[in-house]
């Protein structure tokens, strides 16, 4: 797999890398109210609870323990409590889903790809629709952030912003 680093061309004696997810840009809060969970409710039909599920998404994904979890875990997580707690929502084949994200070594969408492409499975076609909605919708949003401020002369530096979707 490449990464950003694969072309680097070192230009200055100093780098800078900075984590853009939510340390020196407030980008988590924008991402999961705008984009993790409103596509969540989207892809799975769960305007009936709308409110309630996003405020629980926000909660698992910003203002618990289980800050910055994995999206694919987090997504685990408000299903398996839509479908407890609802009496209305019923996510098909929910169990290969939440199965995948407790014995994948790798939650990305290439290894729901991977998995799709020896046997078909609602749950796991879902929810790799849903993170491809997000990361079009983060991209739609991209810029938004506000990064902190700097003081050095940027001739003397190269400053790298990175982000993971």
């Amino acid at each position: 797999m490449s990464t950003i680093f694969d072309s680097f061309e070192r230009k200055h004696d100093f780098l800078i890398c900075v984590d853009s997810d939510g340390c020196a840009m407030d980008t988590m809060d924008i991402k999961h109210f705008r984009c993790f969970g409103p596509c969540m409710i989207e892809v799975w039909g769960l305007h009936a609870h709308e409110q309630e599920l996003l405020a629980r998404w926000n909660e698992v994904n910003l203002y618990t323990m289980t800050r910055g979890i994995n999206r694919f875990k987090g997504l685990a997580i408000a299903l398996k409590e839509a479908e407890e707690t609802y009496d209305d929502v019923q996510i098909d084949d929910l169990e290969t889903f939440l199965r995948w994200t407790e014995t994948t070594k790798e939650l990305s969408n290439r290894a729901i790809e991977e998995v799709l492409a020896q046997k078909e499975s609602k749950s796991l076609r879902m929810a790799l629709e849903w993170s491809e909605r997000v990361n079009v919708a983060i991209k739609k949003s991209s810029g938004r952030g506000k990064i902190f401020h700097l003081k050095v002369r940027k001739q003397d530096l190269q400053l790298l912003m990175l982000q993971q979707m």
